[in-house]
Order: C-alpha cells, then structure tokens, then sequence
C-alpha cells in the first residue's frame, strides 16, 4: 500500500465515521480514477435514506455509469 491509497483508506473511514452519526452502518467508499485521483465518494444512508439500495458502492457504480458513461460517449 502506498501513501495515496492510505489516503484514499483513511477518507473511506471517515465516510464511515460520517454515516455512523447520521445513525446508518458504517459504510464509506470512494471511487478512484486510474491516475489516484477521486472520482466521488459517497457514504452509507440505507436508513436515514430509508432505502435499501443507498450503499455506497452500490451508488458510486450508479453515479459511475452515468456520469462517467455520459462523459465518455461525448467524447466519442
């Protein structure tokens, strides 16, 4: 593991710590570019949401496949 993917680890778990005291688990993910750079970063709102879709990862790959598939269909 190298410094920018510590990085990207500590933000995860401060996502967590975030979701935690919204009163949702404790879930946080980022969505990380080839390059290192962030993307997005979400956390868990599975109940304050009240939706059992609202995992992060599950709405960084939502996000993901529009905005990102978007982006890259305009470039083309």
């Amino acid at each position: 593991m190298n410094e920018t993917d510590e990085r990207h680890l500590r933000r995860a778990i401060e996502l967590a710590g975030e979701a935690r005291a919204a009163g949702d688990m404790p879930f946080g993910s980022l969505l990380v570019g080839p390059a290192g750079q962030v993307l997005a970063e979400d956390r868990n709102t599975v109940l304050t949401g009240r939706d059992i879709s609202a995992h992060p990862e599950f709405k960084l790959a939502l996000w993901a496949s529009r905005v990102l598939w978007r982006s890259r269909r305009g470039a083309s």
